[in-house]
């Protein structure tokens, strides 16, 4: 049994059914996690913070939104929640424990000690508001985007898989080895050149819905990859191949290959038959044209 069916119980419908929205558009960031925490933001009227914890007592969570605040395990949560599960965050946590839901603020009875320190998850928050601030993307005059074809990732038939990376023109005249970067809005903004401007636009606006990613999100793609419909790669694959953006990903040393586009004639498969001395002999082979 999985945690979320574990715990449905102690969410409304409503929590679910928002939460579950907000998990398939893309909403949630995983952050960070480890053995025992899962950290994400999800972005909702404002961005919010979630933190999920396990220990010998039970299952807890936080959000600092205001429905939290108010009547405690939220959409936020479950979307958190679903979309760790996805990634495997939660394997080895305990499926038989209640959720409890950790209040904003700790409130004693005059009759009762005075409270205890602040638990530790109020520490993790505070750093991780403090090291996630939002910055405006670097990305620099002299780079530009190149685009990877992976033919092994094709979600689905006649679909074409292509990874993002960059790559810096250096002052010898050679460029830097590619690396990947995520696809998001903000980086969009800064982005100089019209030619990636208007490609990246256009894959993103063209490519397969996902269950993590929303084209051009805030978030961005959780792995770089674009996965392009049988039009759209008609239609922008010569445009990337005759700019010497485009480039075939090669499994071992050998490294990507740059792709040409041919626009002649699509060659032809056929096969011929001819005797030799006793025995026929079939050949196949390709042509085009006549």
């Amino acid at each position: 049994m999985k945690i979320s069916d574990s715990i449905a119980g102690t969410f409304d419908r409503v929590s679910r059914e928002r939460g579950r929205e907000y998990y398939l558009q893309g909403r949630v960031r995983l952050v960070d996690h480890d053995d025992s925490t899962v950290v994400a933001d999800v972005r909702g009227t404002e961005t919010y913070r979630v933190l999920l914890e396990t220990t010998t007592k039970g299952l807890r969570a936080t959000c600092d939104c205001p429905r939290f605040e108010d009547t405690g395990n939220c959409k936020h949560i479950w979307a958190t929640i679903l979309a760790a599960e996805n990634r495997a965050w939660l394997n080895g946590w305990s499926v038989t424990q209640r959720l409890e839901s950790l209040p904003a603020e700790v409130e004693s009875a005059p009759t009762e000690p005075p409270p205890l320190p602040l638990p530790r998850w109020r520490g993790q928050l505070a750093d991780l508001r403090r090291s996630n601030v939002e910055r405006t993307p670097s990305w620099s005059s002299n780079r530009q985007v190149v685009y990877h074809l992976e033919p092994s990732h094709n979600p689905r038939p006649g679909s074409l898989a292509i990874r993002l990376h960059y790559r810096d023109h250096k002052q010898n005249g050679t460029y830097s080895k590619p690396k990947t970067f995520r696809l998001t809005r903000s980086l969009l903004d800064v982005i100089a050149d019209p030619f990636d401007r208007e490609m990246l636009i256009a894959l993103a606006g063209s490519s397969l819905a996902s269950d993590y990613f929303t084209p051009l999100s805030e978030y961005g793609s959780q792995d770089t990859l674009v996965h392009l419909l049988p039009a759209a790669a008609e239609a922008y694959i010569p445009r990337l191949c005759n700019a010497g953006r485009a480039f075939l990903n090669r499994s071992g040393k050998e490294g990507p290959m740059p792709l040409v586009w041919d626009g002649g004639a699509p060659w032809e498969f056929a096969i011929e038959m001819a005797k030799e001395r006793h025995r026929w002999v079939v050949r196949g082979y390709f042509h085009r044209g006549e």
